[in-house]
C-alpha cells in the first residue's frame, strides 16, 4: 500500500483511498480510523488486514468504504468515527455496530 501512499512527517502516510497511518516493521499499522491492523496483503486486488475487533478484513480502493468481513463471510460499510468509537452497518445483522480502534 505504500507505494500509492504520500508520506507523512513522523513516520506517517496518506493514501488515496484508504486515509492515514503509520507502518511498523511487525506489519502492523495505526491506522487514523480504524485503530491497529496487521496488514497481510497488498496487492492490485485489495489488501487484508486483520483488526482484533474484526477478524479478517479485505478491501480494495474500489469498494471502500465497504470491507468484507472473512469470519461472518459478509460485508460491512464503515460509515464514520465520533469520539474515539468507530461505526459501522453490517449487511448480514442489518445492525450498526460500534466498535473502539
Amino acid at each position: 500500500m505504500n507505494a500509492d501512499s504520500l508520506e507523512k512527517a513522523g513516520g506517517w502516510f496518506e493514501n488515496s483511498w484508504f486515509g492515514s497511518y503509520k507502518a511498523y516493521e511487525s506489519g502492523w499499522i495505526y491506522h487514523s480510523t480504524h485503530g491497529w491492523l496487521y496488514l497481510f496483503a497488498d496487492t492490485e486486488n485489495g489488501i487484508w488486514a486483520w483488526s482484533d475487533q474484526r477478524g479478517w478484513v479485505w478491501s480494495t480502493k474500489e469498494v471502500y468504504p465497504f470491507l468484507y468481513q472473512s469470519n461472518q463471510a459478509g460485508w460491512i460499510y464503515f460509515m464514520k468515527k465520533k469520539d474515539n468509537v468507530i461505526y459501522y452497518y453490517n449487511f448480514l445483522s442489518k445492525s450498526l455496530e460500534r466498535s473502539t480502534p
